[in-house]
C-alpha cells in the first residue's frame, strides 16, 4: 500500500501528458551530449552464416567474431575523426571491426557498393536500423507516456510507421526516464520481417530481408549531461539464399570534453563510463 502511494506521489511530480518534453529528451539521448566530446571504447561484432542443406550436403553454420576498439569525436550529435582498430578476429568470415554507432550520426552511412556478400548485406541492414533511428519524425509517430510504479519511472512509447499504407509496419521505441528525470535507456523493436528494398531511399545492390531486428541503448547521467554508456544491435538477415545472424555490442569506456574547446575550463574533464550493465 505504501509503495503504491509512493508511486502516486512521484508521478504527481512529472507531467505525463507533456509528450514534447519526453520526445525532446529522447532525441537528446540519441544525439549525445551537446558540444564537443572525445570518446574511447570497444566492442564486438558477431556474424553467423547459415547455409541450408542440399541434396549432397548438410546444413552448416559458420561463425565469425571480431573484437576491436575505437576512438572518435562526437560534436553536437555528429561523429568525426572516428578510428577503428581490429584487435582479434576468429572464424571463417573475415570482417573488420567497424560497427554502426546508434548514438549520434555518422556521415558515412551508405549502402554497401562492394560485391554482394553476407558481411556487406548484414552491414546494409545495420546501417538501415541506424539511419531509421536518426530520422524519426514525431509528426508521423503515435506516442504516449505512462508512469511505471514498480520501477518508479516514466516510460515514453513511440510507434513509428515505416510506410504510408493503411496498415504500415511499425518500429516500437520505449524510452525510460527514472523518477521522471533524464532518459537513460532506449529499446527499439522492429517488425518480424522487413524487405529493406521497399523502405530504403538508396538502391541496395542485393535484396536484403531484415528479421527480428532490435536495438538497445544505455546512457548515464552526470550532473546536467547524459553520456553514452553502451549499445547493442541484433538481427537476422536473409540474402542470396543465406541466413545471417548479426549482433554488435559497443561499450563507451571514457569521455572527455574536446581539448581545443575546453581551454576556458582548464584540464579537460575525463568521465569514466561504467559498462557493467548489459543493454540487452
Amino acid at each position: 500500500m505504501m509503495l503504491w502511494l509512493l508511486g502516486l506521489a512521484l508521478a504527481a511530480d512529472v507531467d505525463i501528458d507533456d509528450l514534447d518534453h519526453w520526445q525532446q529528451d529522447t532525441d537528446a539521448m540519441l544525439k549525445g551530449p551537446p558540444g564537443c566530446w572525445e570518446f574511447t571504447g570497444g566492442g564486438q561484432v558477431v556474424i553467423a552464416l547459415y547455409t541450408p542443406a542440399g541434396m549432397w550436403s548438410r546444413a552448416e553454420e559458420h561463425r565469425s567474431t571480431t573484437t576491436g576498439t575505437f576512438t572518435g569525436v562526437l560534436e553536437d550529435g555528429v561523429w568525426r575523426d572516428v578510428a577503428f582498430v581490429t584487435t582479434e578476429q576468429e572464424g571463417m568470415v573475415e570482417t573488420d571491426f567497424e560497427p554502426s554507432f546508434l548514438f549520434g550520426v555518422r556521415d558515412k552511412k551508405k549502402a554497401s557498393t562492394s560485391a554482394p556478400s553476407p558481411s556487406s548485406g548484414a552491414a546494409d541492414a545495420a546501417n538501415f536500423i541506424d539511419r531509421l533511428l536518426d530520422s524519426i519524425d514525431p509528426a508521423t509517430t503515435m506516442s504516449y507516456a505512462q508512469w511505471t510504479t514498480d520501477k518508479s519511472m516514466v516510460e515514453f512509447v513511440q510507434h513509428v510507421p515505416l510506410d504510408d499504407s493503411r496498415r504500415p509496419k511499425e518500429v516500437t521505441l520505449r524510452t525510460q526516464f527514472p523518477e521522471g528525470e533524464r532518459a537513460t535507456a532506449i529499446d527499439a523493436l522492429f517488425p518480424r520481417r522487413l524487405n529493406l528494398a521497399d523502405l530504403s531511399d538508396e538502391k541496395l545492390p542485393i535484396r536484403v530481408t531484415l528479421m527480428d531486428g532490435q536495438a538497445h541503448l544505455r546512457s548515464q547521467a552526470f550532473d546536467d549531461i547524459v553520456l553514452p554508456g553502451a549499445e547493442t544491435m541484433s538481427m537476422v538477415v536473409g540474402l542470396l539464399g543465406y541466413t545471417i545472424g548479426y549482433e554488435q555490442r559497443v561499450v563507451y569506456k571514457t569521455a572527455q570534453k574536446c581539448t581545443a574547446k575546453a581551454t576556458d575550463e582548464g584540464t579537460p574533464l575525463a568521465v569514466p563510463v561504467s559498462s557493467d550493465e548489459d543493454p540487452s
